[in-house]
């Protein structure tokens, strides 16, 4: 047996699709103008579509989008990427496991949980409570806290309180 390529077989092959392997070769365009925008369309690379797809969405928060937007745009774009894990799972490797789902799931539900009310805990201030009780030395290592602590030793350490209310920036902090 030879491992050089075979002629194909005239006639009819198992597990081959005819019509559809005619039909790959085949394109249909629109009329006008558009056939030969789609025929230009078509002589792009990849990497160039999707620096122009990144491009676009990178100049999207430029033109002003709610928190709504933003929150439909994040979901549509996880949801695509379950959409391209499931097409390289099932389409490329051929696999029917859809296991990965379960793990997006239980992660998904874990963290709400967490970061809601609902357990009476929250996930970040769960995360935050070993600094803070390690004391104020360890306070002034973790930046998010030192931004928060606005009164340390009866003085006051944000400057923006102290000038909303009126008050001169160094201790008493009398009314100006």
């Amino acid at each position: 047996m030879s491992l050089d390529a075979q002629p194909p077989a005239a006639g009819p092959q198992v597990g081959t699709d005819e019509w559809v392997a005619r039909q790959a070769q085949r394109r249909e365009y629109l009329p006008s103008w558009l056939g030969a925008g789609q025929r230009q369309f078509e002589r792009i690379g990849w990497w160039p579509k999707l620096a122009i797809a990144g491009l676009a969405g990178a100049a999207l928060p430029l033109i002003g989008l709610g928190g709504f937007q933003l929150q439909v745009g994040i979901d549509t774009l996880v949801l695509a990427l379950l959409a391209v894990g499931l097409n390289v799972v099932v389409g490329w490797a051929g696999l029917l496991d859809l296991g990965y789902i379960a793990f997006f799931g239980f992660g998904a539900y874990g963290f709400a949980l967490l970061s809601s009310s609902q357990l009476g805990i929250h996930l970040w201030a769960v995360a935050s409570l070993p600094i803070v009780m390690a004391g104020a030395d360890a306070w002034d290592g973790s930046e998010t806290i030192r931004r928060s602590i606005e009164i340390r030793e009866g003085r006051v350490q944000n400057p923006r309180i102290l000038s909303f209310q009126g008050r001169a920036a160094a201790y008493p902090y009398a009314l100006v």
